[in-house]
């Protein structure tokens, strides 16, 4: 009986052996990935996102008097052919306004004889380009396009901002202030 018990514990210590064995070999002799593939497809072709800036929520206007406060920042981009697009900022939420202005809250009280509307410039520029050749008081656009000739598709990143007018505080009401604007892009 004990030596069929020892009989079997050679057979399991030797079959342990191979399997060590194998493994070894196998291990020894993985493959090596010299190539990979990765495969995907581009789900939109067309986008254009807005990011309002947090400097823009918390604006010390008397600080702020003669200054460029950023109000978001905008990307578009296409890989459509010969894309083409117009780009506006108009005053108003809904963009029929006459000017861009900042107005004091609704129902704040002030003296009558206090003004109430802050005017400022609104504009827009491309990170590659300097501020001040797309801005305005009224409509402000632009058209964006493919750069040169042959070239295919729309890549544009920039900054939103607004120039406050250099105003004598004195001269208005104390309070919060806000503006509206409404920034479209549409093809050209």
């Amino acid at each position: 009986m004990e030596r069929g018990l020892i009989q079997q514990m050679k057979r399991l210590v030797g079959v342990m052996i191979l399997t060590v064995i194998v493994l070894g070999a196998l291990s020894a002799n993985s493959p090596v990935i010299s190539q990979i593939t990765l495969q995907g497809r581009m789900p939109e072709d067309q986008y254009f996102r807005i990011e309002v800036s947090t400097e823009a929520e918390n604006v010390n206007l008397t600080e702020a008097r003669g200054s460029v406060v950023p109000v978001g920042r905008y990307q578009i981009f296409s890989n459509v052919g010969n894309a083409r697009f117009k780009i506006e900022i108009r005053p108003g939420e809904d963009g029929s306004g006459t000017r861009f202005k900042l107005s004091l809250a609704p129902g704040t009280p002030h003296a009558p004889n206090l003004e109430t509307e802050i005017p400022f410039t609104a504009g827009f520029a491309p990170y590659n380009e300097v501020r001040g050749n797309v801005e305005g008081t009224t409509i402000v656009s632009r058209s964006v396009g493919s750069r040169s000739p042959g070239e295919i598709g729309v890549q544009e990143s920039g900054e939103i901002y607004a120039k406050i007018d250099n105003f004598d505080p004195n001269r208005f009401a104390t309070g919060t202030y806000s503006a509206a604007i409404q920034f479209t892009v549409v093809t050209d």
